[in-house]
């Protein structure tokens, strides 16, 4: 297992440029597959570093990060790791925006 010997850290205040609670509907994503969708959310830049919770549980396919891949667009990836294709848990996601 790797490890890590030090951390040099400099205290900071971080804080959200935005905080953004929203419905979200993806499509289907394939069996045994990761997909990248992407979801318009006005405000966002490039430079954004994004924290994404899905907040329902996640029952078929799971969201495991998010990026800003262009001005005002959210990308989301999904993995699905069962043998037939599902479509990710519609419902409220929080996003945050650094």
């Amino acid at each position: 297992m790797a490890s890590i010997a030090s951390i040099a850290q400099a205290p900071t205040a971080l804080m959200a440029r935005m905080s953004i609670t929203c419905a979200i509907t993806a499509d289907s994503v394939a069996a045994t597959a990761v997909a990248n969708q992407t979801f318009t959310i006005p405000g966002l830049k490039t430079d954004m570093i994004i924290s994404v919770q899905q907040v329902a549980p996640a029952v078929n396919a799971a969201c495991v990060g998010g990026r800003v891949s262009s001005a005002d667009t959210l990308q989301l990836t999904f993995i699905n790791p069962t043998a037939a294709g599902v479509t990710p848990t519609t419902g409220t996601y929080k996003i945050l925006a650094f």
